[in-house]
């Protein structure tokens, strides 16, 4: 027993108000600080228990841990988070789970670990979390569960838990790979039980069928039967999460993607105007045996005459550059922004194109998108044909409508063609082949901006429309798309 002049028996007392006569206004005031400060030391007392026991089952998961009982540490893991929630604890019990292949239960403790950390402002241990979720998203098993029964007081199961039937079903559930079992009852009912085997990365849909009458009379029981503990269900992630916003797509965030693009380039400029005809002579006919001299650009000596023109052969070339895209994502599968490429096209030239930009994930990791664009080109062709303007009155001796100019003029017939402005479309189709950032790129000192994203990679096709003629770019790209 404490002695009563204790100084630790002192603190406890020095909680209570003094002994004084309070008048009839303060009596409940004083009840209520006693009651408070007799009460306090307990409530402490039950924190203080409940993170001791959460210690002691945490140190019981790691022995079981080296024993290889990976299930039943999980167990213990599951325990201690549940008694002090906690960022490790919750980190520790996805590692488990992940380690004994339960992917979906892992993204469920990976995303708690993530809430805990971001509350404890641990910033490290919440970009780890991230990293985590993101690589674990496209590896996950996901349930499909489409409901067409109709009936009053339905009652549908997976593993012993209830689903939520709301709008027909569930879509997208992640569950752990292994067996599983949907249950449905209703009063007056057949039950319907179906059992079946899922791994982790498959899409697999399922079906509750209409439940058929139960006709058969019901017999009242002359013994109660015993009581049995029934095994624990499954452990299963309560909601689907098709959209996650903490993995690698959120919505209400801005999203930045950078990549590399190579491929293949497409001019069909049919004809231009060159700098070096500037001043060449060609012969208008005047009569059946009269010419006239005109001369290229210089259109007012002989007016409808000194417009001369190329023709030009079409041009495949290669084409490499880069690409960003800024966009914000209004929700998690839908991403609206600008879109910008700059190409270095081979043998000589360039392209520059961008314009607004939407792109939505359709399922799993793929995503498509759509872009308007506009911009300028230079590629390099050839000279096939020159020719002359003639002037309408001398049309009649000039049936052609234009007057040949011989390719010798030139120096080369290799030329450059500068368009006037591009416009069209784009397609880009798209996959995430990395879930989150790669490892290499981890570190604990580095932003929650750069580790919160996904690798990219894909093909794009882009038709434009340019006076005289058409572009066409088909570019693979790869990149890394921001969060």
């Amino acid at each position: 027993m404490i002695p009563r002049h204790h100084p630790s028996a002192l603190k406890h007392r020095s909680f209570c108000p003094p002994a004084v006569a309070p008048g009839p206004s303060a009596r409940w005031l004083v009840i209520a600080l006693c009651v408070l400060c007799l009460s306090a030391p307990s409530l402490a007392q039950a924190d203080e228990d409940k993170e001791l026991r959460a210690a002691a089952a945490a140190r019981k998961a790691e022995k079981l841990m080296a024993q290889g009982k990976t299930v039943e540490a999980c167990t213990k893991l599951q325990e201690s988070l549940d008694l002090d929630p906690i960022t490790s604890s919750a980190l520790d019990l996805a590692q488990c789970h992940e380690k004994a292949g339960k992917l979906a239960s892992a993204h469920a403790a990976y995303k708690r670990a993530a809430e805990l950390a971001k509350k404890a402002r641990s910033f490290a241990r919440l970009n780890k979390a991230r990293q985590k979720i993101a690589r674990l998203k496209f590896r996950l098993a996901r349930l499909t569960i489409r409901i067409d029964a109709k009936a009053k007081g339905l009652v549908v199961t997976l593993d012993g838990k209830p689903v939520v039937i709301g709008g027909g079903g569930l879509r997208n559930l992640p569950v752990d790979a292994g067996e599983h079992v949907i249950v449905a009852k209703a009063p007056g009912r057949v039950q319907h039980e179906h059992r079946f085997t899922i791994k982790n990365g498959q899409r697999r849909p399922e079906r509750v069928p209409q439940l058929a009458i139960d006709d058969k009379p019901k017999t009242k029981a002359t013994k109660a039967a015993p009581k049995t503990t029934p095994a624990e269900p499954k452990r299963a992630p309560e909601t689907p999460d098709d959209d996650d916003a903490d993995s690698g797509d959120g919505g209400g965030r801005l999203v930045v993607q950078a990549s590399f693009l190579g491929g293949l380039g497409y001019g069909n400029v049919s004809e231009g105007s060159l700098d070096e005809l500037s001043g060449k002579p060609y012969s208008l006919r005047t009569s059946e045996d009269g010419e006239l001299l005109a001369s290229c650009g210089d259109s007012g000596t002989i007016p409808g005459a000194g417009t001369c023109t190329a023709s030009l052969s079409s041009a495949l070339h290669g084409a490499v550059g880069g690409e960003l895209l800024v966009a914000y994502a209004l929700v998690p599968r839908l991403h609206l922004g600008a879109r910008a490429w700059g190409m270095k096209t081979f043998a000589k030239g360039f392209a520059i194109l961008g314009g607004p930009t939407a792109s939505f994930r359709v399922a799993g990791p793929a995503w498509i998108g759509a872009s308007f664009m506009l911009g300028a080109q230079e590629y390099g062709t050839t000279v096939t044909a020159l020719s002359g303007s003639v002037p309408g009155e001398l049309a009649v001796y000039n049936p052609s409508g234009t007057i040949d100019i011989p390719l010798s003029e030139l120096t080369t017939t290799k030329t450059i063609v500068k368009t006037g402005l591009l416009y069209g479309g784009a397609i880009h189709i798209s996959a995430a082949i990395f879930g989150s950032a790669p490892e290499v790129l981890w570190s604990a000192s580095m932003p929650h901006w750069l580790l919160d994203g996904a690798v990219h990679a894909g093909v794009d096709i882009a038709l434009l429309k340019v006076e005289g003629g058409l572009s066409l770019f088909v570019p693979a790209h790869v990149g890394y798309r921001f969060y």
